[in-house]
């Protein structure tokens, strides 16, 4: 059977934010992340939306070996700031998942 799931995880602590003043609690954080992600996964019928808690790159290999997944795909990053954090993930991604990973090219923009 064929399963499609968009999949977020919501990090705790804030990456960069620690000393910028108080931090959101978990609890504070979720909320937000399912409407955000139940507004992506309305774009996609087919998919079902999974949001976890924890850090990104453990959550999600740990995800995909109890989900029997066959293939993650990585949302590739767009700018320098998410070069530097998208691109651990990536890396962890690639280097401890259960499953093949793919990490799409980003779009060429212009200019």
């Amino acid at each position: 059977q064929t399963r499609f799931s968009l999949v977020h995880v919501v990090q705790y602590p804030v990456p960069y934010s620690v000393g910028l003043g108080p931090q959101p609690t978990p609890a504070e954080l979720m909320p937000g992340a399912q409407t955000w992600l139940d507004g992506v996964g309305a774009e996609v019928p087919e998919a079902e939306t999974v949001l976890l808690q924890g850090y990104p790159p453990a959550e999600m290999c740990d995800w995909a070996g109890r989900n029997a997944v066959d293939l993650l795909i990585g949302a590739a990053p767009r700018n320098p700031p998410q070069r530097v954090g998208r691109g651990g993930f990536a890396h962890s991604l690639a280097n401890r998942a259960p499953c093949p990973v793919l990490v799409p090219r980003p779009p060429v923009l212009p200019g």
